[in-house]
């Protein structure tokens, strides 16, 4: 109201003088985006986060009176504080210290005019591992990335949002800000997906067909709702209780020796996994050099994978006895057999995805032909009619159940991607349930080595084979599980 009851000329000044002296003093202090036509200073970096012993350049800009910009990166005055963890030159680098990490505020000065930025100094990474690695989509399909570091002071991370993904050639596809590598419709041929990180690189290859073809025998699981776990089964298989899942495959037959054999060959010549004295070790993260499985050891009466060596510690090959190509491969931790599926872009099937496949749509009690159990339909404890296997047998050597899934019942028990907890069926949500712990936690992996497994093997009774039977195991302090029977199969 006062303002309206001003003079004419008086309330013009104002609204002319208000809006100047605004411009006038936001030129002053902290400005770094100084809107076109104002005095002001700015500075830019590619990045305001760094790695210790990494660096940032800055560059600094003025505009003055007239609205026309110059660079003055060399003419300004360059601080930081609390320069606790590197320095800045004349020239607006930063330089980080090593294995210092911690927040800096960098100031540039020019003509009384300052801006600042802060910036963050992460630890150092010392190795980069993305999965997958080596992988195959049909054209116009979509392959979903991730990246995770071992950081100087041996913690690891998943830093899949703060890696620089790029692709090679770029016609055939592109990678999206979910890490999502989009295919070109149509395309075929290899393209070359790289990661950096603080410094290091990461290569991995995706075929793209015109027809996808999966490296493993699948089947297809629609997607439905069952029954899963037992009304009068063991206190951990109760409550029964109603699951819906969406669709997915599902391996036809458990892993190979000879198909690990094949991993083994492709992850070691590209530096993922290593070789130390018949233990098997990730030599990437997450889960940077912990126990993946052993091939050798002075008390297995049968090598079923052998490391022949090459001329140096690099070289060598993994070989499989003669004869035993075709037998589910054993010895791995979980680690062994979820590695692997990352490596292809697969992953394990969840609890719930295995119990539905065992189940194949008809509520089976056993994972067979026809729901019954016997010598003649499954490798377990013991022998008789057609199982006349003291140990493992050649995968698909009893009949599928009706999905086409064969050896879901003994053989070799199947690790699946949940952690096991007695109770979690009591609250267990509906749709999708993948346990009690992220799939993707990488410490909560590391510390809670409860491990669920699914099927039986060949040295269990039948009681302990059906298809609502849960398997916990407690791995020991080194990893290293080398159970004979302790197997797994893909899912997609």
């Amino acid at each position: 109201m006062l303002f309206q009851l001003m003079q004419p000329k008086l309330r013009w000044h104002l609204c002319f003088v208000a809006p100047v002296l605004a411009l006038l003093l936001s030129c002053k202090g902290d400005n770094p985006t100084a809107p076109t036509g104002q005095i002001g200073l700015r500075i830019e970096a590619g990045s305001l986060i760094t790695y210790s012993g990494g660096s940032i350049q800055f560059r600094a800009f003025f505009k003055d009176e007239a609205g026309t910009e110059s660079d003055v990166t060399q003419q300004s005055i360059w601080r930081i504080s609390p320069a606790s963890v590197g320095t800045i030159d004349a020239n607006g680098l930063f330089n980080s210290v090593n294995n210092v990490s911690g927040a800096e505020n960098v100031t540039a000065e020019f003509r009384s005019v300052t801006a600042s930025a802060e910036i963050m100094v992460e630890p150092r990474a010392v190795v980069l591992g993305v999965s997958p690695v080596l992988t195959n989509v049909a054209g116009g399909e979509s392959v979903q990335f991730k990246a995770a570091v071992v950081f100087v002071d041996g913690s690891e991370e998943w830093v899949s949002d703060r890696v620089e993904w790029s692709v090679e050639p770029a016609a055939l596809g592109s990678m999206n800000g979910s890490r999502l590598f989009q295919t070109a419709p149509g395309a075929s041929g290899t393209a070359k997906i790289i990661a950096r990180y603080h410094g290091r690189t990461h290569e991995s290859e995706v075929e793209i067909q015109s027809v996808y073809q999966s490296r493993f025998p699948m089947v297809e699981v629609p997607s439905g709702e069952f029954t899963m776990g037992s009304k009068d089964g063991k206190e951990d298989e109760r409550p029964a209780h109603r699951v819906t899942l969406d669709a997915f495959e599902i391996g036809k037959f458990e892993v190979t020796n000879a198909e690990y054999a094949r991993y083994l060959n492709d992850a070691f010549q590209r530096g993922e996994v290593r070789h130390e004295n018949g233990i098997i070790m990730k030599n990437k993260p997450p889960f940077y050099l912990i126990g993946m499985t052993k091939i050798f050891a002075p008390e297995f009466a049968m090598h079923f994978i052998n490391f022949v060596p090459g001329d140096t510690e690099a070289d060598g090959t993994f070989e499989v006895t003669g004869g035993f190509e075709d037998y589910p491969v054993g010895r791995l931790t979980w680690y062994g057999a979820a590695t692997f599926c990352d490596f292809y872009g697969l992953r394990l099937p969840s609890e719930a995805e295995w119990e539905r496949a065992a189940r194949a749509g008809q509520q089976l009690p056993y994972a067979t032909t026809d729901g019954s159990i016997s010598h003649d339909l499954a490798n377990i404890s013991g022998t008789g009619g057609q199982d006349t296997f003291e140990n493992g047998s050649p995968v698909g050597s009893f009949p599928p159940n009706p999905f086409g899934i064969h050896d879901m019942c003994g053989n070799v028990f199947e690790f699946v991607c949940d952690f096991y907890a007695g109770d979690y069926y009591q609250n267990s949500p509906v749709g999708n349930p993948t346990g009690p712990v992220s799939k993707d936690s990488i410490p909560d992996r590391r510390a809670l080595l409860t491990w669920l497994y699914r099927g039986g093997s060949w040295v269990s009774e039948a009681a302990n084979v059906r298809a609502a039977r849960r398997g916990l195991l407690v791995e020991p302090h080194d990893n290293v599980v080398i159970l004979e029977w302790a197997g797994f199969r893909v899912a997609r």
